[in-house]
């Protein structure tokens, strides 16, 4: 594990293209809704801060949402520490509001943390789009799961039709989706509407599979 960042040490520079060069390093896909600085002084209570944000850090702290109760421990043990602190909570006027806070304690000569210092960010939304990607995606699993059977039923017809194999089965499956710009389980669907009740299939459908049953055929007199 790393030691405790040290503020009296200097950050040394150790450039990784991982991380990128420049800006670049330091950005992600999206932006705060607005971010402010502030210190607390812990011996009177004064806030000072600066920033465009609408609420003071003291009104933000009273718009804090019921369910996040604060833990002070999440401030008060990496400042005992000497070590940077970050916390956040949701704001009751929206549950997609989200604000962030990291900062450091500032001591006197006698070492005593008399101050808190630091940002302040809203990310507006933010949480709200990670969840909407996250219902995308396990829509889009629970839709793969429902078409799995759709699937294994076409492949096992093209195996009869085709006289191949499971894999080239597939093969044939993927094939017509790409040259018919129909997703794979719609390809699927057709098929195993159609093969059973003697309907032809769509045209282009049609031609794709004719044309990849061909490389197949040949493939096999090649083997």
């Amino acid at each position: 594990m790393p030691d405790a960042l040290d503020p009296a040490r200097p950050i040394e520079a150790r450039p990784d293209s991982r991380y990128g060069v420049g800006l670049d390093a330091l950005s992600g896909s999206f932006s705060a809704e607005w971010v402010g600085r502030f210190r607390l002084d812990l011996r009177n209570g004064h806030w000072e801060w600066s920033g465009d944000g609408p609420l003071h850090p003291a009104e933000l702290l009273a718009e804090r949402h019921p369910e996040d109760r604060p833990e002070a421990s999440v401030v008060t043990v990496p400042v005992g520490e000497n070590r940077p602190f970050g916390t956040g909570f949701r704001l009751m006027s929206s549950a997609e509001r989200q604000v962030i806070v990291v900062g450091e304690g500032e001591r006197a000569p006698d070492g005593e943390v008399v101050a808190l210092t630091g940002y302040v960010a809203e990310l507006d939304g933010v949480v709200e789009r990670w969840q909407s990607g996250l219902r995308e995606r396990a829509e889009q699993f629970e839709r793969a799961l429902r078409s799995r059977p759709t699937i294994e039923q076409a492949k096992g017809m093209l195996m009869l039709t085709h006289r191949c194999d499971d894999e080239r089965a597939f093969q044939l499956l993927v094939a017509a989706s790409q040259a018919s710009n129909r997703k794979l389980r719609d390809v699927a669907a057709l098929i195993v509407d159609a093969l059973p009740a003697g309907r032809p299939l769509p045209d282009d459908l049609a031609a794709a599979l004719q044309t990849e049953g061909g490389r197949l055929r040949r493939e096999r007199v090649r083997d």
